[in-house]
């Protein structure tokens, strides 16, 4: 088997991505989210994706992907189009679903398109979707799990004009069995389609499907070629036809079609060989994957071999995502090394390839010697060749490094801190002792680590050499990094670096300076406190004490159970339980008892609106009003009521990193308060409360601390009656 850069062929391939989810549009009142409310309004339990091949929507749900979510009770729909090797998918609908219910029992978990072209949808009608592990105990004696459970519906959705009988005598008669694979509808070709191959072909079959060779129908060529194809029928000059079909997706097809022919029939295999430079990319993959099937020890392979090279350094000048590459790393074969080589000799290569070529070079010293003396005599950059070193790495093997030595000393010469970083590593797999180079910049790493007058590129790279030394050694250094006047992703670096050791100080020294770090750098730090056990002492204590806000913490279910259950340590559950429970963090219970009565009243919108605009819209934004300094809230209304109350009246429970208040202090003694807005390595933009932007030199800060709370005050309630609140939570739920 080949190793490829691409580790798995699984691809978001989403054109519309909301921060790493996927977002729909449910509507009606949301039903409390159970373990993620903060997920509210993204895909959840998405499920039955069904390719809409049923033609009889028209145009637009040509090339469709229906999906369903069963937690937010709609379906789905995405166009697919061609992108490079692969597709990308769009919404047909902006900001709206295909099908959307306010029923919160609709549950529709799979679709199929029947023969007239309707869509099927399946509704397993249950009051309770979420799986009883992950609703806390404490609810789950609330619900009734099985209610529903003696229920379900199947939903037939056809187009407005109606759908055309389906005939299934149809498919009693050969003529009719023919005639239905130009049928624009996947279902009766696909039945059409096995009906002729339930049965050997015959004569007369073979020169009906001969015909349709020449149709102009598009998919009654693909099921001829198919069918003919897997029945050993078709005469070469057919298939050198289609290969140089005007439709590209036929040209793939074909492709695959033809390596059962390859064997026995030269002037095919070289004409898929001429397909690896093809104009149309998914075919060059194709093409490439096909070549590939045929074994190095074949004749054809033999005798072909120099073509063969030809056709990848042809396939390598022209454009290639992740999957081509992939493809022509796999064709390459054994002569990976050997490709590397030639390509390099190639004015322009593509270094994500020759790294992928690189990968597949590392199983035995003698190729990853052929590739260090390939490398050393061309003048690709370092951060290229430091890839490429980074995948000879990879190799887990002790390699004998004898041989590889001088080539490795003459390419170290001037090279980056980032190659010299690769080849200490590949040193040291093959025994060798690190270079003079290696030592001199590890030795000036601990001052140049910290030295503001060098670039931060710089610093970052001499920031790797570290890793190499013991943690005595470097954890001053790594702390000095995690100052919020540092560089970002020095910052990140050094926290990286400290999540590869156990040393209990780690934890406790990450508490001490927490209200210092920047707010991004706090995402990273609430994790190596939080999934390294060694630290769980020092952040429970940090909690207790009050030095980390428990809201920082993002303590959704998962988060809160690798201290409550999934620890072995009883002390550390003892005092997570003092803190949470299963079902949640809440700090403020008795202002939220208080204010429930709120939830059952009936809520006035426009009196609603009154109350925003009075005590929320100098932080937030509603629609087309308010000001941007808080969480915009033109879509809370994808949470339940019980929700919005919670983040209301319990602001601290959990809060964004973004929004936690910050005290910033200048050198001339000016106090700013607000939230941090936007962060470089050079400044700080805080916004204040009614929506003040400031922006300040980081060189002008005296001190810059989180006072780990929201900006949002507790004790909102105390101005609003019941009454009031239920305005507010229908104006949040159902303004426009």
């Amino acid at each position: 088997g080949k190793s490829l850069l691409t580790e798995h062929t699984l691809q978001n391939i989403s054109d519309h991505d909301d921060n790493g989810l996927a977002r729909v549009f449910p509507i009606g009142e949301q039903e409390e989210r159970v373990n993620h409310p903060e997920q509210s309004g993204y895909f959840s339990g998405s499920c039955g994706v069904t390719y809409y091949g049923g033609g009889a929507f028209g145009k637009k749900y040509k090339n469709t992907v229906w999906i369903a979510d069963v937690v937010l009770n709609l379906v789905h729909v995405d166009k697919i189009a061609s992108k490079g090797a692969s597709f990308e998918a769009t919404r047909l609908t902006k900001q709206k679903e295909f099908l959307a219910s306010r029923d919160r029992a609709f549950r529709p978990v799979n679709m199929s398109v029947g023969p007239e072209g309707a869509m099927y949808v399946v509704d397993i009608y249950r009051k309770v979707i979420e799986h009883p592990e992950w609703i806390p105990d404490e609810i789950e004696k609330t619900l009734d799990m099985k209610a529903g459970t003696n229920q379900g519906r199947i939903y037939r959705i056809s187009p407005q004009n109606g759908t055309e009988k389906f005939d299934s005598k149809t498919f009693k008669k050969l003529e009719g069995q023919i005639s239905a694979l130009s049928n624009p509808n996947q279902w009766i070709r696909n039945t059409a389609h096995r009906l002729l191959m339930e049965n050997p072909i015959n004569s007369k079959t073979e020169t009906e499907l001969r015909k349709l060779l020449s149709s102009q129908n598009t998919f009654a060529r693909l099921h001829a070629l198919w069918i003919l194809g897997y029945s050993g029928k078709l005469e070469n000059d057919e298939l050198l036809t289609a290969l140089n079909d005007k439709i590209p997706e036929i040209r793939e097809n074909v492709l695959k079609i033809s390596e059962a022919y390859f064997s026995k029939n030269e002037l095919l295999f070289l004409e898929c060989l001429t397909l690896m430079h093809d104009k149309d990319q998914l075919v060059r993959m194709q093409a490439a994957l096909s070549i590939s099937t045929l074994e190095e020890s074949a004749a054809i392979y033999q005798k072909n071999t120099q073509k063969i090279f030809d056709a990848i350094l042809n396939a390598a000048k022209l454009p290639m995502d992740d999957w081509n590459i992939a493809a022509i790393t796999i064709v390459a074969k054994s002569k990976s090394a050997e490709i590397f080589r030639l390509l390099l000799k190639q004015k322009s290569n593509n270094p994500k390839l020759l790294a992928s070529l690189a990968l597949n070079s590392n199983e035995n010293a003698e190729k990853i010697e052929f590739i260090l003396k390939s490398l050393s005599e061309t003048n690709l950059n370092d951060k290229n060749k430091e890839e490429i070193i980074k995948q000879l790495n990879t190799n887990t093997e002790k390699l004998p490094g004898t041989k590889i030595a001088p080539i490795i000393e003459k390419m170290e010469t001037n090279a980056s801190i980032g190659l010299l970083k690769e080849f200490a590593t590949l040193r040291n797999k093959m025994g060798l002792n690190n270079s003079p180079q290696f030592i001199t910049y590890s030795k000036e790493a601990a001052k140049n680590v910290l030295n503001s007058s060098l670039t931060d590129s710089i610093r970052i790279q001499y920031l790797g050499l570290l890793e190499f030394l013991p943690y005595a050694q470097k954890s001053n250094i790594l702390f000095e990094c995690l100052k919020n006047n540092q560089p970002l992703k020095l910052q990140e670096g050094a926290l990286r670096q400290l999540a590869n050791y156990k040393e209990a100080e780690i934890g406790k020294k990450v508490v001490t300076i927490w209200k210092d770090l920047s707010p991004q750098t706090r995402r990273y730090a609430s994790d190596l406190l939080l999934y390294i056990e060694s630290n769980h002492d020092a952040l429970l204590t940090g909690i207790e004490n009050g030095s980390i806000n428990i809201g920082e913490m993002n303590f959704d279910l998962e988060r809160r159970r690798t201290l409550l259950w999934w620890t072995d340590n009883e002390n550390t559950k003892r005092r997570a339980k003092k803190l949470f429970n299963d079902s949640g963090v809440t700090n403020r219970q008795e202002a939220i008892n208080k204010m429930k009565p709120a939830l059952s009243l009936k809520g006035d919108l426009s009196k609603g609106r009154e109350v925003f605009l009075n005590t929320c819209s100098s932080c937030h934004i509603y629609g087309s009003i308010g000001k941007e300094v808080g969480p915009v809230l033109t879509e809370i209304n994808r949470k339940s009521k019980s929700t919005i109350l919670h983040e209301i009246l319990d602001p601290n429970a959990a809060v964004d990193p973004k929004f936690v208040n910050h005290a910033v202090e200048t050198k001339s003694g000016i106090l700013h308060m607000g939230i941090i807005a936007n962060e470089s390595d050079k400044s700080l933009t805080i916004k204040k409360i009614g929506g003040e932007k400031i922006n300040i030199n980081k060189s002008d800060i005296k001190s810059f601390r989180s006072l780990g709370t929201s900006l949002m005050m507790e004790g909102f309630e105390n101005s609003l009656s019941n009454q009031q609140m239920a305005d507010l939570l229908e104006f949040l739920q159902n303004g426009t």
